[in-house]
């Protein structure tokens, strides 16, 4: 039982394998768990996470993400291997 706590600095929309899980309606300063997931279950495997970002106010936009346990503590049982696109 895991949540995913994302921010963003502009709008966004975050997908976990294909099915939108969170997202973040207004452009604030960038700051960690500003939305989270109902409660998730990883898979062994691949997993996929995907955000979009509306970038009205600046030259770039910036995220974060993480999952949580049930306790709200960073979950650390799996490994990154992220490729911005």
């Amino acid at each position: 039982e895991l949540r995913l706590a994302v921010g963003s600095d502009e709008p966004s929309t975050w997908w976990l394998n294909g099915e939108e899980v969170a997202r973040v309606q207004e452009a604030t300063a960038l700051g960690r768990d500003q939305a989270s997931s109902k409660p998730l279950t990883l898979r062994k495997g691949r997993t996929l996470l995907l955000v979009a970002l509306s970038n009205k106010s600046g030259p770039a936009a910036a995220a974060c993400a993480r999952f949580l346990d049930k306790d709200g503590r960073p979950f650390r049982g799996y490994t990154n291997d992220s490729v911005p696109r």
